[in-house]
């Protein structure tokens, strides 16, 4: 179960791979493509995800266009 603060559920890094059904590893990647943050708790050094981040990350697995737009980068644009 994860953590409760202010009201907010977060959940860690393991409880929040095996909620999803992804590695560490691709959450990571993901969280960078949506620029979302990790939490970190004093005297603990695992990182937690907001339970609603965990949430979002569920909706793109089973449904990935929902992630938004592509980035483009530099190679793609070049005619």
């Amino acid at each position: 179960m994860g953590e409760i603060v202010e009201g907010q559920e977060y959940l860690s890094m393991d409880e929040a791979a095996e909620a999803i059904g992804w590695n560490k590893a691709t959450i990571y990647e993901w969280l960078g493509r949506l620029e979302m943050k990790t939490t970190k708790f004093v005297g603990n050094r695992k990182a937690f995800l907001k339970a609603t981040e965990v949430e979002r990350l569920k909706e793109i697995k089973a449904k990935p266009w929902t992630a938004g737009e592509k980035q483009s980068t530099k190679e793609e644009g070049v005619v």
